[in-house]
């Protein structure tokens, strides 16, 4: 607000401009439901097909048309992603259909995930140094795309940039009960949409010792535990997460693999042996039965690829890691399946925009905040070595990224960094 003083005698006037959080915050609004609207609802494409079966299976069990024990249907839900998948059972039953809700939802997600990213960064780095930070979350072309498509990258990074958040606050006052139990809270859930956040409980349990660390990833294993549980027993053999994961396993670790991949994802060729295979292993009628089937024989058959020759299954791991951290090329390629014509300028902008993220997330690195934003980039990677690599799992990081970016830009101009002691 500015105040202007007339001559003596006259009126105070005063003019009211709105803070650049607030105006740019409408802007990507504006963006993004323009966007949704133009997306419209194109045929789904690869996962998309699955969260779409299981929204209309959820539907129809609740109608009573479904059996709760058929992997294809209701089951679906545990099969990838399981908090996604319950969303779009959740946003069907109430809607009729699930996609066109979920991707309000997820536009708003993105939206808040900026918002969140703006008042973590507030408290290192200066608030033109936060904006420009939310805006590169905000705007960045991989991030818009996972705002219409089906897939839950939008959702994990909100709850990434609320874990940001509340670890940059726990870090400031480290015995905060609160503040422990908000970090614990936001973590919770994030492993049921996206799989990797399992991995980061151990190393902050190690960080913030016994103590402190129960409130942090006590919430988690509540609900994690009973998860593990019914999904192991379902399929008759120890699974982290969903029903997909002994699948991916082998994915990652099969003697088809060619010799300049990391992994048979993307490889039709290669996939079309494994999927052989498991037909001729598992040729049982009954659904649940094959399904437990096909997790047994996925993983002897990663077990003993990795037992016949460990070195290869090193250089694969690194393989992965690299096809990871390529420019991300979902967006390129969804548009193209869809006969939309991605502009030639998105995969030069996406390169660019990758290089320019990773170098300034590297000069974090001299920077309490940046190394810490780092290692977790790096424990969540961790899953890439085991099974499959592509560079929608690392999507969700990005608020990680651009907070150890905008440390190190900051350091590096020689500006004050709010670190904690």
């Amino acid at each position: 607000m500015h105040r202007r003083v007339l001559p003596a005698g006259r009126l105070t006037v005063e003019r009211r401009t709105w803070p650049p959080l607030v105006v740019a915050f409408v802007a990507v609004a504006v963006l993004k439901i323009a966007l949704v609207a133009a997306w419209g609802d194109p045929p789904p494409l690869h996962d998309e097909a699955g969260y779409v079966a299981t929204g209309e299976a959820v539907a129809d069990w609740w109608g009573g048309d479904s059996r709760f024990d058929d992997p294809t249907q209701l089951g679906r839900v545990a099969w990838h992603n399981p908090g996604y998948s319950a969303l779009f059972g959740l946003a069907a039953c109430l809607f009729g259909e699930a996609a066109p809700p979920i991707r309000v939802l997820q536009a708003l997600a993105g939206l808040l995930a900026g918002l969140v990213l703006f008042h973590a960064l507030r408290r290192r780095v200066s608030r033109a140094g936060a904006l420009c930070g939310a805006a590169v979350l905000w705007l960045h072309p991989s991030m818009l795309f996972f705002g219409v498509a089906l897939w839950p990258v939008a959702l994990a990074t909100l709850f990434t940039a609320t874990a940001a958040l509340c670890a940059i606050r726990l870090a400031d006052s480290p015995d905060d009960r609160a503040r422990q139990w908000a970090l614990g809270l936001v973590l919770a859930p994030l492993p049921f949409l996206a799989a990797p956040a399992l991995f980061l409980l151990p190393f902050v349990a190690i960080e913030l010792g016994a103590r402190r660390a129960l409130r942090v990833v006590g919430p988690t294993l509540a609900l994690w535990l009973p998860w593990v549980v019914l999904v192991s027993v379902n399929l008759g053999t120890f699974t982290p997460m969903d029903f997909a994961g002994p699948q991916n396993l082998a994915l990652g670790n099969h003697p088809a693999i060619a010799g300049d991949r990391g992994s048979l994802w993307g490889d039709p060729i290669g996939k079309a042996v494994f999927e052989d295979e498991l037909a001729e292993a598992c040729p049982q009628a009954g659904l649940p039965e094959r399904t437990r089937c096909e997790a047994r024989y996925a993983r002897e058959v990663a077990l003993e690829t990795v037992r016949d020759d460990p070195i290869r299954t090193g250089i694969r791991g690194i393989r992965r890691l690299a096809e990871t951290w390529v420019p991300d090329r979902f967006a390129v390629r969804h548009l193209t399946e869809l006969g939309r014509g991605p502009p030639t300028w998105l995969a030069p902008l996406l390169t660019i925009l990758h290089v320019v993220l990773l170098l300034a997330a590297l000069s974090g690195l001299a920077t309490p905040t940046g190394r810490r934003a780092a290692r977790a980039v790096a424990i969540w990677c961790i899953p890439v070595l085991l099974t499959v690599g592509f560079t929608r799992l690392r999507q969700p990081v990005l608020p990680w990224l651009i907070i150890a970016g905008a440390v190190g830009i900051t350091a590096s101009r020689g500006e004050e960094i709010r670190e904690s002691t």
